[in-house]
């Protein structure tokens, strides 16, 4: 098998890992997407190795595949990281909204 198979396999994997976790993120599901994030980091490892060793396809249609590839990938993850910094937001919109009840609680239940 030569290098650029392997790399549009690695890319393509990517980019499943990607796209489920941005469904992930689209159901709220955080932990399964942290989960998911961990599997994914070792498919862009291989990838990195693949490339370090084997350098990058030096064929024209692969390195398309592989640049389109990874386009939509960003495009994922940017959706995904959008996604994520509103559930961020989101939990410490309640946090401070949980400290603020504590604060009226003492103030107004203190002996």
């Amino acid at each position: 098998m030569s290098a650029s198979p392997d790399v549009l396999q690695l890319f393509s994997l990517i980019l499943d890992s990607s796209t489920k976790m941005l469904e992930l993120a689209q159901q709220e599901s955080w932990d399964a997407l942290v989960e998911h994030e961990q599997h994914r980091r070792q498919i862009v490892d291989a990838l990195r190795k693949s490339l370090e060793t084997q350098g990058k396809p030096k064929d024209p249609a692969t390195r398309a595949k592989a640049e389109e590839l990874n386009q939509r990938i960003l495009a994922a993850d940017a959706k995904t990281r959008e996604l994520v910094q509103q559930g961020m937001a989101e939990i410490d919109q309640r946090l401070n909204s949980v400290s603020t009840s504590k604060k009226l609680l003492n103030t107004y239940l203190a002996p």
